[in-house]
């Protein structure tokens, strides 16, 4: 009763038309990003379909049988063997030969020749370990029909924890420091349960950090499996032979669907127990306000840094290029879940050893 009290006092009118208000734009924004990749969506659908009928992989073997013959030749033995299965794969480099097969073809050997060479590697930065990852999904992967979605899913999650993190600030930030305008927090402390209030303000707001998190989350699914239709490539490796060679994951796209949803739990609980804390500390609304932009906007990045290149070495992985050790989102999102925790142990004995003269 008293947790569910705290909740109608987080769920007012106007914070959750905001909280709406905010969803729209996550859906708009997601529109946009739709936009974006609408010229893909035939081969998408394409792939589900070959997905479905011939399965998931391409041998090395065959692979490189058909990337041993010419151009022209290449193609033909592509929709002979495979059944446009593989034609899906090399659809827009096809396409770029009919406009014009000798700048394809040029471009193609220039390259292979480049990757042959490690010219790639070395320009890219990529130390021994980074380089031998490289070419184990360039040489080693088989190609499947996994399409870019190493790039969309971190796109689509990242703006969802992004959202998540504003929303669970506007919601649960005015919970405590209300009460410590009115000084309920002193008549609640003679009650029968009022010494449990604070627990039940902490429980209200981390079930709103999980109601939040599971809307926009909900959200980003819609677009991943609505428009995306990302349920026939579940199985599917997150990365092939040719794409996505600078990424650390080798599991399917459910794994790292997982993966990804797990960390952004973790890094909107570790905010909502942050908010908690600077609920607690604030008398005044415009110190709350100032001291929450600081860190809303800090945890804005921190999320960003996590989720919008998650397990890939590119040179976009701020994060990962600062510390160069694989899988760093993992080991960064446990510490930021944990950074609060002394301070909540710390707040709580307080609580409960303070006597009401």
């Amino acid at each position: 009763m008293v947790i569910r009290a705290e909740l109608k006092k987080i769920f007012r009118p106007i914070p959750t038309v905001i909280f709406a208000l905010i969803t729209a734009v996550q859906l708009w924004s997601y529109h946009t990003l739709y936009t974006a990749y609408e010229s893909s969506l035939d081969y998408i659908e394409a792939a589900a379909e070959f997905t479905k009928l011939y399965g998931t992989e391409i041998t090395p073997e065959k692979r490189l049988e058909a990337e041993s013959l010419n151009m022209t030749e290449g193609t033909d033995f592509i929709l002979k063997n495979y059944d446009l299965k593989t034609y899906y794969r090399y659809g827009t480099f096809i396409n770029s030969m009919e406009n014009s097969t000798e700048v394809s073809m040029s471009l193609h050997k220039q390259t292979k020749t480049s990757l042959d060479s490690g010219v790639y590697v070395m320009q890219a930065g990529y130390n021994e370990k980074e380089a031998e990852r490289f070419y184990e999904v360039l040489n080693e992967t088989p190609f499947d029909l996994s399409l870019e979605f190493h790039v969309l899913i971190p796109s689509l999650v990242s703006l969802a924890a992004l959202m998540s993190i504003i929303t669970i600030f506007i919601l649960c930030a005015p919970l405590l420091t209300r009460d410590n305008l009115t000084k309920a927090t002193f008549i609640q402390y003679h009650s029968k349960r009022g010494r449990k209030t604070l627990q039940s303000q902490l429980s209200a707001i981390l079930i709103t950090a999980f109601l939040v998190t599971v809307t926009h989350l909900t959200a980003a699914g819609v677009y991943m499996f609505g428009f995306f239709n990302l349920t026939p490539f579940l199985d599917n490796l997150l990365v092939s032979g040719g794409l996505g060679g600078n990424i650390w994951f080798k599991g399917t796209i459910a794994q790292y669907l997982i993966c990804v949803t797990a960390l952004t739990f973790l890094l909107t609980v570790g905010f909502a127990f942050l908010v908690f804390l600077i609920s607690k500390a604030s008398d005044n609304y415009i110190g709350l306000l100032l001291t929450g932009i600081i860190f809303t906007s800090a945890f804005a990045f921190f999320t960003q840094l996590a989720l919008s290149e998650t397990f890939s070495f590119s040179a976009f992985n701020l994060l990962y290029q600062k510390i160069r050790i694989p899988y760093i989102e993992i080991y960064f999102c446990i510490l930021i879940f944990t950074s609060a925790i002394p301070f909540l142990v710390y707040v709580f004995k307080k609580y409960k050893s303070c006597d009401i003269v």
